[in-house]
This record gives C-alpha cells, structure tokens and sequence, in this order.
C-alpha cells in the first residue's frame, strides 16, 4: 500500500515540475524550488538515518547521493542562482 501511495505522490511532483519548467520566474516558480529543496534535504536526512542505522545494505548509500545532489542542486537555484531574485514589475 504504502509504496502505491508514494509513487502516487511522486508522479505528482513530477507533473508539476514538468508544468513548471518552462514558466517565467515568479513567486510560485520559487515557491516550487523551495518544496522541492525541503523536501530533497529532509529525504537525504531520513535515508542517511537509515543507511547509518543499518536498515539498508551497501546500496542505500546511492539514496542518500541522490538525495544530496537535489538538495544541493535545488538549493542553488533558489538561494545562490541569480534568478531568484524578486522583481516586480513597475505598474
């Protein structure tokens, strides 16, 4: 059941990233970055957990790597990339 529901969730996230890929830059454009970020960096946390408290074999490590390369990646774009920075448009 369980893994039913997180592929559930995971094809979500899928589809509105891919929605919002090509979008102009916009609060809700970082507001996306900034889930995806919290979300990849508390995933890297609970599989490191795991992996250091042997509930997963030599291969959990690859989880926590991928973990750690979107939680970087993400991180850059909405705290180091230049384009997320607030513009608002003059009326």
């Amino acid at each position: 059941m369980w893994p039913s529901c997180s592929g559930g969730a995971l094809f979500g996230v899928g589809v509105v990233t891919w929605a919002a890929g090509n979008a102009p830059d916009s609060e809700a454009h970082r507001a996306i970055v900034l889930g995806l970020f919290l979300g990849d960096a508390v995933g890297c946390v609970v599989a490191l957990i795991a992996q250091l408290g042997s509930v997963a074999n030599t291969l959990g490590w690859s989880t926590v790597v991928v973990y750690v390369v979107l939680a970087i990646s993400f991180g850059y774009f909405r705290f180091a990339s230049g384009g997320s920075q607030i513009t608002t448009p003059a009326p």
